[in-house]
């Protein structure tokens, strides 16, 4: 009875194997066409889009082939054109050119001529002459005429003049024994100014070595001595002439003009 029971058992296991094996291959199978449509789905996928890609390319090449014969014709119609109309180029280029060549003779021989008209020659350059500039020469003028009243008045200061004195006529009229300040130290006397000024420069004539400038001055002097003071005032042109002392430009001489 056991071993019945045993045997049904083994035959209910082999029979749910068998069932098992079937359902498997069922399974398989069903993959497998499943994959077989994957694939076809995919080659008509593949064959439609080279279709398309084909059928693009047809329609470029078709449009080159086009723009190719558009741009052949209008060479040949340009070449054709050109051709005709090179021979009045030329020409116009050549009357251009025999023109042009007129008008520069023409515009040479007129600057010739012109230039033959208008030519004069330069004036000669002075050489440039080295020393005192003429407003450098008023100003020390213009010393001389501050200090006249330390010089001529006590305590009637030779280092003053020394100052704007060159070794001169002047410088030995102010030192000498009977000179102007030996005058009027000897005669109890002395100047005062109240009013010098310079009106105008007549001329300068520059030198190296003794420049001179002509001034016109008005001059206002009161003579003091014993006997009382003298005024006057006048305007005059004097004529001063300068040398270099000691790397100073000092006055030489003045005389009335």
């Amino acid at each position: 009875m056991a071993k019945r029971k045993n045997h049904n058992s083994l035959e209910s296991i082999a029979r749910a194997c068998e069932d098992a094996e079937g359902l498997l291959e069922s399974i398989n199978k069903q993959n497998t066409a499943k994959k077989e449509e994957i694939k076809t789905e995919v080659s008509a996928q593949q064959t439609d889009q080279r279709q398309t890609n084909s059928f693009g390319w047809q329609i470029v090449l078709l449009i080159c082939v086009g723009l190719a014969g558009f741009i052949f014709g209008n060479y040949k119609e340009f070449e054709s054109g050109s051709s005709e109309s090179a021979p009045s180029i030329t020409s116009q280029s050549n009357d251009r050119e025999t023109k042009s060549i007129k008008n520069r003779v023409n515009s040479k021989t007129d600057t010739s001529t012109n230039a033959a008209r208008t030519i004069t020659p330069l004036p000669t350059r002075e050489p440039t002459v080295l020393g005192i500039k003429q407003r450098e020469a008023e100003k020390v003028v213009e010393k001389w005429l501050t200090v006249k009243s330390q010089i001529f008045a006590p305590p009637f200061d030779i280092n003053i003049a020394d100052r704007i004195v060159a070794m001169g006529p002047l410088w030995d009229d102010l030192t000498k024994d009977n000179g102007s300040i030996s005058w009027l130290k000897n005669n109890s006397s002395h100047y005062t100014y109240p009013q010098i000024s310079i009106n105008q420069i007549i001329n300068y004539t520059p030198s190296q070595t003794a420049p001179s400038i002509a001034l016109s001055i008005t001059e206002s002097a009161n003579l003091h001595s014993p006997n009382g003071v003298q005024k006057t005032t006048r305007t005059n042109r004097w004529l001063y002439t300068l040398k270099k002392e000691r790397g100073i430009w000092k006055i030489w001489d003045y005389k009335k003009i």
